[in-house]
């Protein structure tokens, strides 16, 4: 509960309190002659004085209230839909075997042999030759002659060994590589890769989006103002019956609220 609820609350207490009073007062009924309603004090022969004071009444007021109202009106909304549209699909696949496969390939082949060559050398030999040579010296085969005279020179015949070329022909082996080609076939198995062959079918369905238009129902708020009725403390001027001193203070108290 908030303090504007609680004094509201106090003022209409306070209002209920002193409508009370005030009806006593006019009445004159359960309360005694001669005692002020404000004060309370006794004022035996005295003469209570009417006085005017304001009083906390609740009342009843109708006022415009602002609520949020709900129309319902009709749009159109936009959206998007999907269908299902067929389509036919094949599934293929493929394989792989061997296959034979002639392949054709030259082959080289080096051999070594050995080939006896002639060859033609040429070398001195001493041959023995027949000539004659002019001695002086007997020891060399003057005296054998027939000359006695030393010292005399003489012709002689002798045999001597003379350089002679000479040709002869020979063999000399000598290693020679001989290089032989040739093609020879090959069967030989080869992997290779079947053409693609339908192993399956199937039907698949995509999906296509398509846009409608179609007419809807809305609640629109909107603010009215509507009449409202409230309960509201107010200040209604009251009369009761007090002493002369509480009439003379409430006077002085009404003269000053009004020139401030």
């Amino acid at each position: 509960m908030n303090l504007t609820t609680k004094a509201m609350l106090t003022l209409f207490a306070c209002s209920l309190t002193l409508n009370a009073l005030a009806v006593s007062s006019a009445e004159g009924g359960s309360a005694a002659p001669g005692i002020c309603a404000k004060c309370k004090a006794t004022c035996p022969g005295c003469q209570l004085v009417e006085c005017t004071v304001l009083v906390p009444t609740t009342v009843v007021e109708t006022r415009m209230k602002s609520c949020v109202v709900y129309t319902k009106q009709e749009r159109e909304e936009t959206y998007t839909v999907f269908f299902r549209r067929p389509k036919k699909q094949e599934y293929t696949t493929s394989y792989w075997y061997l296959d034979d496969d002639i392949e054709h390939k030259e082959i080289t082949e080096k051999r070594c042999q050995i080939v006896m060559n002639p060859v033609a050398r040429e070398h001195n030999v001493q041959v023995p030759v027949r000539e004659l040579r002019t001695l002086t010296d007997p020891e060399d085969g003057c005296a054998q002659s027939g000359k006695p005279e030393a010292g005399a020179a003489c012709e002689q015949e002798v045999t001597v060994l003379r350089d002679q070329p000479q040709t002869c022909m020979t063999e000399q082996a000598q290693l020679v590589f001989q290089t032989n080609t040739c093609w020879i076939d090959i069967c030989k198995k080869v992997p290779k890769q079947s053409p693609p062959v339908v192993c399956t079918k199937d039907t698949v369905y995509e999906l296509v989006p398509k846009t409608e238009t179609r007419t809807v129902v809305v609640c629109v708020p909107t603010i009215e103002k509507r009449p409202e009725c409230v309960q509201v403390c107010k200040l209604l001027p009251q009369t009761i019956l007090c002493c002369p001193a509480c009439a003379k203070s409430h006077s002085r108290t009404c003269r000053g609220s009004s020139a401030r």
